[in-house]
């Protein structure tokens, strides 16, 4: 139960720098998290329709970081998967 809380809150954490990576892959990734984690209990679905806006806004460092994760997690076909993409991405810092 508990490991189940600490997935829900490090995917909700990291939708954040999704929805902040380039526009219609980044809005594509985030739906691609709603969809795979819906079945988890208590994670909330989330509003993917900021993407291109919260990207322009990141440094160049930020972007390039923030379009790997967006590449792992639309690679991803489990809410377990998708907290390994996010795991190794604040671990290595890209």
């Amino acid at each position: 139960m508990l490991a189940k809380r600490i997935l829900v809150v490090s995917i909700v954490a990291s939708l954040g720098l999704l929805t902040a990576a380039c526009s219609d892959d980044a809005e594509d990734a985030c739906e691609h998290i709603n969809e795979v984690c819906a079945s988890q209990q208590g994670f909330t679905k989330q509003d993917c329709s900021k993407s291109s806006e919260n990207y322009d806004k990141l440094s160049d460092a930020e972007k390039e970081k923030a379009d790997k994760l967006v590449d792992c997690v639309m690679d991803a076909d489990t809410c377990t998967a998708v907290t390994a993409c996010v795991t190794a991405g604040a671990t290595t810092g890209g």
